[in-house]
């Protein structure tokens, strides 16, 4: 007799494109808005050589979240605005996570730039209102493990604290 195990899909693509935007849990709040000082780690399509370009580069970073936040954080999560989620596909912001580990409280966030100029775009990012008052209500709720940060609005230092990708498998 065999016996034969399937995994169970973790994560199926959405089935109607029109709807991803507004029901997915993606959200930038800490990631998309201050990365200069993060290592962008290229992946296979990373074009060469030009300044400021990062065709598919990878980015991760960490923050922690502040205690009795865990909740709202992720209801709030739950429900990222539209604007918002449309201002990080815009800004080139692609395969974006928030993961979450209660024992730690940290979260990790990682995504993909896929645009020409990650400092306009980004830019652009920190100019939106609606990004503004997200990170306002997200940066409330978390501590920050880069000395000197004083929020995402303020950009540098980073709010978010950039980490190295040590390994890449495609």
């Amino acid at each position: 007799m065999t016996v034969t195990t399937t995994r169970p899909h973790l994560w199926e693509p959405p089935k109607d494109p029109e709807n991803w935007i507004s029901t997915c849990s993606c959200n930038p709040d800490p990631c998309t808005h201050n990365l200069r000082e993060s290592s962008a780690s290229p992946g296979p399509t990373t074009g060469g050589g030009e300044a400021g370009r990062y065709p598919g580069a990878r980015y991760a970073q960490i923050i922690k979240l502040k205690e009795g936040f865990e909740e709202e954080y992720i209801q709030l999560h739950e429900r990222v605005w539209r604007s918002v989620q449309l201002i990080i596909k815009e800004c080139g912001i692609q395969d974006y996570s928030i993961f979450y580990d209660p024992d730690t409280r940290i979260l990790f966030a990682s995504f993909k730039y896929t645009g020409d100029d990650y400092e306009a775009d980004m830019a652009k990012m920190r100019e939106s209102k609606d990004v503004q008052n997200w990170w306002q209500l997200t940066d409330a709720m978390q501590e920050s493990f880069v000395p000197g940060a004083r929020g995402s609005v303020e950009g540098q230092p980073a709010w978010w604290k950039p980490i190295r990708e040590v390994f890449y498998l495609s």
